[in-house]
């Protein structure tokens, strides 16, 4: 605790002598609240540094890889997915799309959004928004760019290293396995 009675600031502000024989602050109320002020602000400071270190090492366990980051092929072998953190949470990304003739789709085609109908598959999120929780991952969304749907969907990481997406529309799911990209 800072005794603001006591002058010992290294000034020379008119003082009144105390009976420790330290000069006192007591009649000047303007050193008093500047005392105060510089400790205010240095408890401050103490606690702005407390904050930085903490939010550090928040990002850095978001930005931390999860089990399931990397390359997974579809069940249906006609696209690639790189899984990787979108902020605190989990997303996935398609990186490259099978051209087998004209049925590979180049854009969005089927996104019931017409104005992102355009954008093309490459790059395109498939994966949003989950937490991790050990191997399972939920709280997200799939995007199925051949029916243009979204489904409520969790991903569990097998024991074999393959993915399990399951989507779900209300109680009806259906399970696809993924396999990881070497």
């Amino acid at each position: 605790m800072i005794d603001t009675n006591v002058a010992d600031v290294g000034s020379t502000m008119p003082g009144v002598e105390s009976t420790s024989g330290k000069k006192s602050l007591g009649a000047n109320p303007v050193a008093r609240i500047a005392l105060r002020l510089g400790a205010i602000l240095g408890l401050c400071a103490i606690g702005a540094i407390g904050l930085f270190a903490v939010i550090g090492l928040w990002s850095g366990a978001a930005s931390a890889t999860s089990p399931i980051d990397g390359l997974w092929l579809t069940s249906d072998r006609n696209a690639v997915v790189r899984v990787g953190s979108c902020g605190p949470r989990i997303c996935g990304w398609i990186v490259r799309v099978s051209g087998r003739g004209s049925n590979a789709a180049a854009r969005d085609s089927n996104n019931p959004n017409t104005g992102l109908r355009t954008r093309t598959i490459v790059g395109m999120p498939v994966l949003t928004g989950f937490s991790a929780d050990g191997n399972q991952f939920s709280g997200g969304q799939v995007y199925d760019p051949t029916s243009g749907r979204s489904y409520r969907t969790t991903l569990s990481l097998n024991s074999d290293g393959s993915l399990n997406v399951t989507g779900c529309v209300l109680v009806f799911c259906q399970t696809k396995r993924w396999t990881r990209m070497r």
